[in-house]
């Protein structure tokens, strides 16, 4: 999902939707009705599991290309108020998945606000395999340009006995800190309580910082899929399926939004999690729970237990998984469109202009990843003259997904192929132009091709 050489987060803006308030005629000559928006943010932040090691919550320092990233989201956005929420993956139970996510939420909030305080309670209370102890100093010191704790102690003028303790610890604390978040410019960057949802008002922050433990998976496995890594004794291949699951989130709402802490529905980082199972869909536990097939919440919509956080996050272009998309364009005959203007439209919100290469390809990076696309093309001159693009055609990236008929005719259309309701001349004509023998029917070796043919079509793999 994410590349660690590249980037480990995301960043967007969007526009609220608008609510039409509902007023109803007062019955008094002194009564009024008092309306006010629903509480909705408009930008968010991630930072992906790339940046954790495996059940930490340290937060490396290849993170600092990621905060600048949320600084400049921050400015531009008039520096509007934030809200911290932790995700954790479905592997281990929920009680402990929730102090997980907790805790990585408020790593993310005290680096935001400085508070070398809550970094002590995480390196001195280690949860699990989150045990800040073996891993945290080392990385710190190697950020900071140290190759010993002796040598970083006599940098700050800090008595020399070579042993991490509390007071070497809060200044690593903080010099690492103000390293690794800093703005575009290299700069220090840092909020202050007062920057976020509850204005910092409650002592356990509740409303700034809190825990999701497990119960809103951007992906749910198939329950053939848990099986089988349920079964492998090397886990690998479990955890990077649910690496999308890892994350932290930082909602920012609209500037001069407040909250009341006491009505606050979800409960603080440190607390259990009664206050999130309250907030439950009526089929929350369904919603989380592997099925016949994998599901992804931008496809789906239905994998996160807590309506209170799907509210929020619904239009969220952080909580919808984004992709780097690679297509070829094929004309009605199925040949490559080379040096064609296109657009692109993955959601009324993310359209974009491009130009196909040579042999009729293009790559679009961090694209919003629904079910399907629009793409539209034209020769840049009929463009111009017409204003508009004269050829439409959807590409599915579902697939995956439906019965064997359904995932046939997605990957024939992607590749160009003219669909009726009769698919056996469409599978004959796709045999005929693989050399395969043309029966019509969608056999084993038939179906292995037309996998292999269109998959290398989306990720650019085969000519």
């Amino acid at each position: 999902m994410s590349d660690p050489d590249d980037h480990g987060s995301v960043a967007g803006s969007w526009r609220p939707p608008r609510r039409l308030p509902l007023a109803v005629a007062t019955t008094e000559a002194a009564a009024r009705n008092t309306l006010r928006d629903p509480l909705l943010p408009m930008a968010c932040w991630r930072l992906d599991d790339v940046r954790f090691a495996f059940d930490s919550s340290f937060v490396s320092p290849a993170a600092k290309p990621d905060f600048a990233r949320f600084a400049a989201l921050w400015r531009r956005t008039g520096q509007p108020p934030a809200s911290v929420f932790g995700h954790a993956d479905p592997v281990g139970d929920d009680g402990y998945n929730k102090v997980l996510a907790g805790r990585r939420a408020l790593s993310i909030y005290a680096m935001l606000v400085r508070d070398t305080a809550i970094w002590e309670q995480l390196y001195a209370q280690p949860h699990g395999g989150d045990d800040w102890r073996t891993q945290a100093v080392p990385q710190m010191l190697g950020a900071l340009g140290h190759g010993s704790v002796a040598s970083f102690q006599s940098a700050e003028g800090l008595a020399v006995d070579g042993a991490a303790g509390p007071i070497t610890r809060r200044a690593l604390f903080e010099r690492y800190m103000d390293a690794v978040v800093t703005d575009d410019t290299q700069a220090p960057f840092r909020l202050e309580r007062t920057d976020f949802l509850g204005r910092g008002t409650d002592e356990g922050g509740k409303g700034d910082v809190q825990g999701c433990s497990e119960f809103n998976p951007l992906r749910v496995l198939s329950a053939s899929e848990e099986q089988s890594f349920a079964q492998s004794p090397d886990k690998t291949a479990r955890n990077e399926a649910n690496l999308p699951n890892r994350r932290v989130l930082v909602l920012l709402f609209p500037p001069g939004s407040s909250i009341d802490p006491a009505r606050w529905p979800c409960p603080r980082a440190r607390e259990g999690d009664a206050e999130c199972r309250a907030q439950f869909w009526p089929d929350g536990e369904l919603r989380r729970t592997p099925g016949a097939t994998r599901r992804e919440y931008a496809t789906h919509k239905d994998t996160f237990a807590c309506r209170f956080y799907d509210a929020m996050a619904r239009r969220s272009p952080c909580e919808l998984l984004r992709t780097t998309l690679r297509l070829r364009l094929h004309g009605s005959d199925r040949v490559p469109l080379a040096n064609v203007r296109y657009q692109l439209e993955a959601g009324a919100h993310d359209i974009r202009e491009g130009d196909t290469d040579a042999d009729g390809r293009l790559v679009e990076l961090d694209v919003l990843a629904p079910s399907r696309v629009t793409l539209r093309w034209g020769l840049p001159d009929d463009v111009a003259w017409l204003g508009r693009f004269p050829y439409t055609r959807r590409i599915y990236l579902d697939y995956d997904v439906g019965d064997d008929d359904a995932r046939t005719r997605k990957r024939l259309h992607n590749l160009g192929y003219d669909l009726a309701e009769e698919l056996a001349p469409t599978i004959a004509a796709f045999q005929r132009d693989h050399g395969l023998p043309v029966t019509g029917v969608n056999d084993g070796a038939t179906m292995a091709e037309l996998v292999a043919a269109h998959d290398a079509e989306l990720t650019g793999g085969r000519a």
